[in-house]
């Protein structure tokens, strides 16, 4: 049923005549090159295509000048303005034939790089993918505002003017891109998933418990997080609402604890604050709640321990939390703590010192799905998003679970 009325959609939006440019009042603005007019303030920036798209999608699309698909063409690029900031899309061409799903990367902290740059060895997982028959459809975004403590540029997460924002609004942006490229790059009768780490899983998640995209997307993978969105204000104070638990174990969410005795040997207890005997982990959390300050506008609120009601929009917990799906749903936290550099850089923790498998936690647990194939909640003993430089995990674990999610056959990827 999902699949027809999907089809259906599409062929009215062709027969009214949607196949033209995004326009400016949708949010969405098609570009015809790679370049922006940029108007920046302190805290906020505001992009504009420099020439928008005046004819059909494909007319303004270019060839990656350096990067390429499984069958050795360029991967196709196409600019864009999502509310006001800049960013692009590249993917493949069909290897053979017609594609059969499509799956769609988002990157993590400021997004101002594809996913792939961020660690190399997610290059061998996009091609694998593609020799399966998937559309593998990357986005990046431009930098944005000048940024602070949390990082040089805050990319999607900029706000638009001084005033603060919420999480919610910040995530329309990449909702807009993901409904784009389903409608426009994969083929109707096909699946779409979506990938994304730390960030970029606020980004993708967010499509669905915020913006409306259930319908259109048919599996997702959500790793490092989502970070913060869960409920920004406990991430702020370090202790949650009455109705919430104190803890969850990091091995399964769907067990409570406030220590880690009461979970599997082994596996620790996850809470809303860093973890207490790590220091780069007050470090790293205070990047978190610097980007809380950040985008609602407040000045040392949340970096002092402090929470507001304006947090409230931003909170999956107080406007999304009963989210029921019809399409598979995986998680994967990293909780052990290794080597000393993230792929999105600046991190270096593992999730559950980082309060990121508390709040992922709790987010997997407000989900139902009816999709057979259903939630899995995984754990990949590394620090921060560093399965992403992990070949063997990637051939593996997260190969198996995309072609999974995506109802397809799991071959060998070198088959």
């Amino acid at each position: 049923m999902k699949t027809a009325l999907r089809v259906g959609c599409v062929l009215l939006a062709a027969l009214a005549g949607a196949w033209r440019p995004a326009l400016a009042e949708d949010g969405l603005t098609l570009c015809s090159t790679a370049s922006w007019k940029i108007e920046r303030g302190e805290g906020w920036a505001s992009y504009a295509c420099t020439v928008p798209c005046a004819g059909p999608w494909s007319t303004c699309a270019r060839p990656s000048p350096d990067t390429k698909g499984a069958n050795g063409k360029p991967l196709t690029t196409l600019a864009f303005t999502a509310d006001r900031m800049g960013g692009e899309l590249r993917w493949n061409g069909p290897l053979l034939g017609e594609y059969k799903a499509g799956l769609a990367t988002h990157p993590g902290g400021s997004g101002d790089t594809y996913m792939e740059d961020q660690a190399k060895p997610l290059r061998t997982l996009r091609l694998d993918l593609e020799r399966q028959g998937l559309v593998v459809i990357d986005i990046h975004w431009q930098k944005g505002a000048k940024g602070g403590k949390v990082g040089p540029y805050y990319g999607w997460l900029s706000r638009l003017s001084p005033q603060g924002v919420t999480l919610r609004e910040l995530t329309r942006r990449p909702a807009l891109v993901l409904g784009w490229a389903r409608d426009n790059l994969v083929p109707a009768d096909k699946k779409f998933g979506t990938l994304g780490c730390s960030a970029g899983s606020i980004a993708t998640y967010a499509a669905v418990a915020w913006h409306g995209l259930d319908s259109r997307i048919d599996y997702q993978l959500l790793t490092g997080g989502p970070p913060v969105a869960w409920d920004p204000g406990a991430i702020c104070t370090g202790e949650v609402a009455e109705t919430e638990p104190k803890g969850i174990c990091e091995s399964d969410p769907a067990l409570t604890c406030t220590s880690d005795e009461q979970c599997a040997a082994g596996a620790r207890c996850a809470l809303p604050r860093h973890g207490p005997r790590s220091a780069r982990a007050r470090i790293d959390v205070s990047g978190l709640k610097s980007l809380i300050d950040y985008v609602s506008g407040q000045e040392n609120v949340c970096s002092e321990g402090k929470a507001s009601a304006a947090l409230k929009m931003s909170s999956l917990r107080e406007t999304a939390a009963q989210v029921r799906v019809d399409h598979p749903v995986d998680f994967i936290v990293s909780t052990r703590t290794g080597k000393l550099t993230s792929p999105i850089g600046l991190i270096v923790t593992n999730d559950t010192d980082l309060t990121i498998t508390y709040t992922a936690g709790r987010t997997y647990s407000s989900i139902s799905t009816t999709d057979p194939a259903g939630k899995k909640w995984i754990t990949y003993p590394g620090i921060h998003c560093s399965w992403m430089a992990d070949p063997s995990y990637l051939a593996g674990t997260v190969y198996g679970l995309i072609l999974r999610g995506l109802k397809l056959p799991a071959p060998s990827p070198k088959e």
